[in-house]
């Protein structure tokens, strides 16, 4: 699967901002207005989450992400500390994802936190110009988007050969490494 372009997540940011202007007055008109914006949050880190698993290459560790998604979710509510940190959360969340799933090394996923910081004062910038939440989740997400520019580098504390990068190059290798042994192991 081929990695997530801007274009892709800018529509992901535009479905989730049209979603959550219909929502929000919904559940405000039921539970009041600051509850809906803390679910708000809440259900639009979940569907950026989901988007993120979709396009993930990996299989390992979805359920493990949903599972630490659900846990931060649930405490935050608990503790229901000021709406900036259930903001913070989610893009921590969202941060998580990206870094193990689409980032190769500590420096970009290092330059993906900035640009989690640089979406949070977007929806910031965002908020106090226009007051409208809708737009805040937009600019957060638009910012998000741009994840895919971050380079895939590799991190310095853990090494590879170039090749690993065609499929199948890191198994042969080993592969043949296993089947070396084993001859020494028959000629003994």
């Amino acid at each position: 699967m081929s990695r997530p372009g801007f274009v892709e997540g800018a529509m992901v940011a535009l479905l989730v901002s049209v979603g959550t202007a219909v929502a929000v007055p919904l559940v405000a008109s039921l539970v009041g207005t600051a509850i809906a914006l803390r679910v708000a949050v809440m259900l639009c880190g979940l569907a950026y989450l989901v988007y993120l698993l979709a396009r993930a290459d990996a299989r390992a560790g979805r359920v493990v992400m949903l599972g630490l998604w659900l846990l931060v979710s649930a405490g935050v509510a608990v503790l229901d500390p000021p709406f900036a940190a259930h903001v913070v959360a989610q893009l921590g969340l969202a941060w998580i994802a990206r870094a193990v799933w689409f980032h190769r090394g500590v420096l970009a996923a290092l330059t993906d936190l900035g640009l989690v910081g640089l979406a949070l004062a977007a929806g910031v910038w965002a908020a106090e110009r226009t007051g409208s939440f809708v737009l805040s989740v937009w600019c957060v997400l638009l910012v998000q988007a741009a994840f895919v520019a971050i380079p895939r580098c590799r991190s310095l504390a853990m090494p590879q050969h170039a090749s690993d990068d065609e499929p199948g190059v890191a198994f042969r290798r080993a592969h043949r490494a296993a089947e070396a042994a084993l001859g020494r192991l028959a000629a003994r």
